[in-house]
């Protein structure tokens, strides 16, 4: 399965789809302006035929934050680190600043990410290191989302396919990687909503699980997984897959898998089984 396979290089994607197969002896098979580029309203609907289109997203210029909120109280901290992450060119430098900023940043913080995610890479060919860290800062904008609805919006936008095809400006330097780079990234996006514990991911979930569609790929393998992030969160605080690493990650989803989380993985597996997969 493209999600789950190695060569992709994404780290959210593979401790998410990628365990669901896995762990149960199966074989993988922004309504909220960023800056001046993100655009203002994309919400298609999963389930009807064709989706509604995004707007055009106008030219991309970057402003300089001037307020930001610190769980530590310290505004001067996340200005110093925010003005690191956006003076580094090098992706996989941002990817760890993004660790930090992802759990202290606010709205301001989501703006940066997101311009790195759409328009500041336009027009280049990257490396699968830097596709994985673009996944890691998707992640911590999901991680932002529990305080930041700029960063919520921009997830619940961004989890549909046909936002990617539209506003995502760089290329996977793999041809056969890329064929399915937004569809990849779009289930990322809706994984990371699980992380910030919104409560948009059950809603998002049952609109998927009450279409009955068997054509979304390994979309619903995403959905399912969206909700054993969210319900962890929400049991255990937002801090809690900091604190695991990914084989704690991959058991509590195989426990979550047969017991409260049962009726989602059934639900996944009858899609993929009725697909061959």
């Amino acid at each position: 399965m493209t999600l789950a396979s190695k060569s992709t290089g994404l780290f959210v994607a593979l401790i998410g789809v990628l365990g669901l197969f896995w762990l149960n002896g199966k074989k993988p098979s922004p309504s909220r302006q960023l800056l001046t580029n993100q655009p203002t309203a994309f919400s298609p609907n999963p389930i009807a035929d064709t989706p509604n289109k995004p707007r055009n997203n106008p030219t991309h210029k970057t402003t300089t934050p001037r307020q930001f909120f610190s769980r530590s109280g310290s505004t001067d901290t996340n200005l110093v680190l925010l003005e690191k992450y956006l003076n580094d060119p090098a992706l996989t430098n941002k990817a760890d600043y993004s660790d930090t900023l992802g759990i202290v940043g606010d709205d301001r913080i989501a703006d940066a990410f997101i311009a790195t995610l759409t328009a500041d890479f336009r027009g280049q060919i990257l490396a699968e290191s830097d596709v994985s860290a673009l996944s890691r800062i998707i992640y911590n904008t999901g991680r932002l989302s529990a305080r930041s609805e700029a960063a919520a919006a921009f997830l619940v936008n961004a989890r549909y396919p046909e936002y990617w095809h539209q506003f995502r400006t760089w290329r996977h330097s793999r041809e056969f990687v890329e064929k399915g780079m937004d569809s990849i990234v779009a289930q990322d996006c809706l994984m990371a909503l699980g992380y910030g514990g919104r409560a948009e991911v059950m809603e998002i979930a049952w609109d998927y699980r009450r279409s009955n569609r068997t054509d979304l790929g390994t979309m619903n393998g995403a959905v399912a997984t969206a909700v054993f992030k969210y319900e962890m969160v929400k049991k255990n605080g937002n801090d809690f897959f900091d604190q695991i690493d990914i084989h704690e990650n991959l058991k509590l989803m195989r426990q979550w898998n047969e017991n409260e989380g049962k009726d989602w993985y059934q639900w996944f597996r009858a899609i993929e089984d009725s697909n061959g997969r």
